[in-house]
């Protein structure tokens, strides 16, 4: 099938736009990408879906969801089924967004790995599934009372230990926690680097949940391959994690929603003081999100949505805050899209609208390579080259 638009955006910022042009796909890749006409000629026999007045891109990769969390009143009355029932309706809404890769960073023992099993076994069509399984936080830490979603440990041995559990269990990523609201140190520096010496033995990925200091400073130079939210971190740290290959996942829409929440009579009471930490939060990313940015970083866009109210997946909205912030939607868009993928060692593959990568794509209405806004306008969503959505 030759898929076609009046414009395309290939989710690498330094590639412009281009009108009129199409993709080949086939066995779920990108077989082909050029002016429609001109494929059309080579493949006259391949049916055409055109969409006029509206743009072709890759689909999104959200790094920083929770399963099941969304949306419950009371967790600690929900049982394992309605767990798994909540985190599949959670993820179902994922294509209606654009979304079709998620990594969750944080869920109940075996719940995203019973999904992406289930997933990739065709069970449910569910958007491409990475899991750190549980989180790992210091005793009375950060997601020590999240209803399951993370294991305490204290010392290199039972952090090393939880490690090889959780990978045990089929988890792709190791997420560390460590610093809570204003309590910025949680782990010890030589706690977190035994964490990340332990992934890294093991030929594999971890995350750190980090944002006040010093709990930034201290991963970055543990050397965690992601570090989430990064709220109050520096340039200089900044240009230390672009040295070292390091991605940030800066989470923008989670604590400006909250902080809106709160500013409308809503509180967010789950941690002591955290109405003031939200919006000391919010403000940050306003004022230093650009000059971060700038420093070349590689940034990855996560929504840790999980609100009651709040949208699905909002990546259009985290997209719009980077654009209202200071960068160009086709930068934020690269954020959705390469640099996720990058992040998740699949840059070669998945990310980018190029001949033989993974026909994950989406169709919107408009133009969001000017109005980064459009991107709320999806019309299909295609994952692997199979439709998974059509407004």
């Amino acid at each position: 099938m030759l898929l076609s638009a009046d414009r395309m955006v290939f989710g690498d910022q330094n590639t412009p736009p281009q009108d009129n042009w199409a993709l080949l796909l086939k066995g779920g890749r990108i077989a082909a990408v050029g002016p429609l006409a001109e494929l059309h000629r080579q493949y006259p026999s391949e049916p055409v879906v055109h969409h006029p007045e509206a743009t072709i891109l890759p689909g999104f990769i959200d790094m920083h969801i929770h399963l099941g969390v969304a949306g419950a009143a009371n967790p600690h009355n929900i049982g394992d089924f309605e767990w798994a029932l909540r985190a599949y309706a959670q993820l179902s809404k994922a294509f209606a967004v654009g979304v079709t890769t998620v990594r969750c960073v944080a869920s109940k023992d075996g719940l995203g790995v019973a999904l992406r099993t289930a997933g990739e076994a065709g069970l449910l069509q569910l958007p491409r599934l990475f899991t750190v399984n549980q989180g790992i936080c210091m005793t009375g830490g950060h997601a020590h009372d999240s209803h399951g979603n993370a294991v305490e440990c204290d010392g290199e041995w039972e952090i090393r230990k939880a490690i090889r559990q959780n990978f045990r269990e089929g988890a792709d990523w190791i997420k560390i926690l460590t610093s809570r609201g204003k309590r910025g140190q949680e782990f010890t520096q030589e706690e977190l680097n035994a964490a990340v010496d332990e992934c890294h033995r093991m030929g594999r990925l971890c995350a750190a949940h980090a944002g006040y200091q010093p709990s930034v400073s201290m991963c970055i130079k543990a050397g965690f391959d992601t570090i989430e939210h990064g709220t109050f971190m520096t340039v200089e740290e900044a240009h230390i994690m672009r040295e070292k290959g390091q991605t940030w996942v800066p989470t923008i829409m989670a604590f400006t929603y909250i902080s809106d929440q709160i500013k409308a009579g809503q509180s967010y009471s789950r941690i002591p003081g955290s109405d003031e930490y939200f919006h000391l939060a919010a403000e940050q990313y306003a004022q230093d999100f650009k000059a971060l940015y700038d420093t070349g970083v590689r940034t990855a866009c996560g929504t840790d949505m999980v609100m009651w109210g709040a949208p699905a997946f909002p990546v259009a909205q985290e997209l719009a805050y980077k654009v209202k912030y200071g960068i160009t939607p086709l930068q934020a868009i690269e954020t959705a899209t390469k640099n996720g993928a990058e992040a998740l060692r699949l840059g070669e593959q998945l990310g980018q609208l190029a001949p033989g990568y993974i026909a994950d794509v989406q169709v919107v209405a408009g133009d969001p390579s000017a109005d980064i806004a459009d991107l709320l306008n999806v019309i299909e969503v295609y994952q692997e080259g199979e439709l998974r959505y059509r407004r």
